[in-house]
């Protein structure tokens, strides 16, 4: 799925190409990893990059999350496009609004703006997070 670069969509329109697939175990879904990541605008224009603060980001691949120490939750279309990577390995994310910032926008990021990433895992900080169980 995606490891011959070629595109993978899925059905609600996100869609990825693997740049360079990782080693080691894959990242799994609600799993905090540790990554480098620039982001751009449709128009190309770039709007975020961990490797201009020379810094990686945490990032907690879940909906339910909250921030956990410098980890913290991320988009949508992070939490479905980032599954599957390998420590290493380098991915371009194509994330439709509705997987992204939608109509609110957020910051340089205007409203239903289509956002690009390409991200490279460096580490996998944990697994998933258990799941609180139903208090009687």
């Amino acid at each position: 799925m995606g490891a011959d670069g070629k595109k993978v969509t899925f059905p609600d329109g996100l869609q990825y190409v693997d740049l360079k697939i990782g080693t080691g175990d894959k990242v799994q879904p609600g799993s905090s990893v540790r990554v480098n990541y620039t982001g751009w605008l449709s128009s190309g224009q770039e709007f975020d990059s961990s490797l201009d603060r020379n810094q990686t980001l945490c990032a907690i691949l879940s909906s339910a999350a909250q921030p956990s120490g410098d980890c913290t939750p991320v988009i949508p279309g992070w939490n479905e496009g980032v599954p599957g990577m390998r420590v290493h390995g380098e991915r371009r994310l194509t994330i439709p609004p509705d997987l992204a910032y939608g109509s609110q926008g957020s910051g340089p990021i205007p409203a239903n703006a289509i956002l690009i990433f390409i991200i490279r895992v460096e580490k996998i900080e944990a697994g998933p997070q258990p799941t609180p169980a139903a208090t009687p």
